[in-house]
């Protein structure tokens, strides 16, 4: 490698660490520095803007994977957002996603709304999942807060005219009592937390990354005194400053500059070279795998991946609890950092958790193939619940197969269950599976026709096909099937429970007539 490649690719490493510098969450602080302390807005209510609480509060919740992708509003719906009322920012949150086009309509007709805004409706959509990312109590908090803004005179003289009937105005007491609540100033102390949290990460990134462009800078400038085809001697000190980064880099250098010392630094150059492997021995010993099993292109292949990479899959597949087999170099193989982040967030959200990762592995290598298992699929149906502000946190760890089921069966389910309005938005539900039922419309409709309140019992739907021949029994026998609080009861649901075993059900109750022995 000549000096003047070396010395540019080194460059090009140092602008990246240069462009790195203060960059942690730096739109965040940017949005949170424009909100100005509680102090400054109970003495002057002109410099605030709707939207510089609403990022806040979306920057609070921390329920996003990328900020910038968020701020897609276009600028005069922003601006007629930051200029109307907070009331109708609140019936947007509160909007049902179903009757929303509905909603939009009515506000329009209702509001004589400008036709800049009309012609905007269709990014109100995209508006109401953009608020959707704040929580309930930080929304009220903002909600709250903005309704002092309207105790002045002239606002009130505005928004008491008959196109405003139902603007909540209130007094000068209930604005100063509001702004006294623990509510308001927990939320403008969160505030200025996280502005001290991301510039401490910040501070700590800076500090790592001058350190990173300092002893590069270094290693460029021994590198510049260096006479071509002057021996150099210094290896140990440029090894040093080079790092893991370039070590290999400048020991090809030096191989190559120094002609009358090539036995010296083949021996440097293979001694790396044998530590690299014996790297690679030592954390596949470490997890009982001998290395030195694998064949010699099985062996490339993991290698060409990079220690770095390969530690971070074993560390990640210890992490989870998973023991060792032989889709270890598949895994390796296949996967990448990329997935494994995505991976590692979706638990740390209690999207997924471990045991679901280690009971379907193959979740960490990517496939176009949507039938069978992968990370594809997995995101794929996972979208498709999110999508419709389906909750999928806290799941429980049986309750998790429907990630691994048809892309199109879940659609299908997904579309029975709107067609037969069951609510399944409901925080208690921990078991998704019946959406990979393969006939959910004929569970439901024969629990309807039985009388039965499906969103009264949703965990109905995961209970197994012969929940129908057991409620028919019990109906037959005079057996009530509901408890103290009107739901169904455990051993009716739980087929291990009920009184009649499951391989016995078909003796009591045929498909078409009930049958008492």
């Amino acid at each position: 490698m000549l000096k003047k490649e070396l010395i540019f690719k080194i460059k090009r490493k140092i602008m990246e660490y240069e462009s790195k510098m203060n960059s942690y969450k730096k739109s965040e602080l940017e949005y949170l520095n424009r909100v100005p302390s509680i102090y400054d807005y109970t003495i002057s209510f002109n410099d605030f803007k709707n939207f510089d609480l609403i990022y806040t509060g979306i920057i609070l919740g921390n329920n996003y994977d990328d900020f910038e992708s968020i701020k897609y509003l276009p600028e005069d719906l922003i601006e007629a957002f930051n200029d109307d009322n907070f009331e109708f920012i609140k019936r947007i949150y509160s909007a049902e996603e179903g009757d929303f086009n509905d909603f939009i309509a009515y506000e329009v007709n209702k509001y004589k709304m400008d036709d800049d805004l009309i012609e905007s409706t269709r990014y109100f959509e995209k508006f109401r999942k953009i608020l959707k990312l704040i929580n309930e109590k930080d929304f009220e908090t903002i909600s709250d807060f903005f309704r002092c803004i309207y105790f002045e005179k002239d606002s009130k003289a505005k928004y008491l005219e008959d196109d405003y009937p139902d603007i909540d105005v209130i007094s000068k007491e209930e604005r100063n009592f509001i702004l006294e609540t623990d509510n308001v100033e927990e939320f403008f102390d969160r505030i200025e937390a996280t502005k001290k949290e991301i510039k401490l990460e910040n501070k700590r990134l800076n500090k790592l990354y001058s350190d990173k462009i300092t002893k590069l800078n270094i290693l460029i400038n021994n590198l510049e005194k260096n006479t071509n085809g002057e021996e150099i001697t210094n290896i140990d000190e440029l090894l040093d400053y080079a790092g893991e980064e370039f070590r290999h880099d400048i020991l090809i250098y030096i191989k190559e500059n120094n002609k009358t010392c090539n036995e010296k630094l083949e021996r440097k150059y293979l001694n790396l070279k044998k530590n690299s492997i014996s790297k690679f021995i030592n954390i596949f010993g470490k997890n009982n795998i001998d290395f030195m099993l694998f064949n010699d292109a099985e062996k490339k292949i993991i290698m060409s991946r990079g220690y770095d990479f390969v530690e971070r899959i074993i560390n990640f597949l210890n992490k989870i609890g998973y023991e060792f087999k032989n889709e270890i170099l598949l895994i390796i193989a296949g996967t990448n950092n990329d997935i494994l982040s995505s991976i590692e967030e979706f638990i740390k959200k209690d999207y997924i958790n471990s045991e679901f990762v280690r009971n379907n592995i193959n979740v960490l290598l990517p496939s176009n193939d949507l039938d069978e298992v992968s990370y594809n699929l997995l995101t794929r149906n996972m979208n498709l619940l999110l999508d419709k502000g389906i909750n999928i946190k806290g799941l429980d760890s049986d309750g998790m197969d429907f990630y691994v089921s048809s892309t199109e069966l879940i659609e299908d389910s997904l579309s029975v269950i709107e067609e037969s309005k069951v609510n399944i938005k409901t925080r208690n539900l921990k078991n998704y599976n019946f959406l990979g039922e393969e006939d959910l419309k004929g569970k439901i409709n024969n629990l309807k026709e039985l009388g039965i309140s499906i969103n009264s019992n949703i965990e109905v739907l995961n209970s197994d096909i012969n929940i129908i021949k057991r409620i028919k029994l019990c109906n037959s026998l005079g057996i009530s099937i509901y408890d103290e609080n009107n739901k169904i009861k455990k051993d009716i649901l739980n087929k291990d429970l009920f009184f009649v075993p499951d391989s016995k059900i078909d003796e009591y109750v045929n498909e078409k007539t009930l049958v008492l022995n």
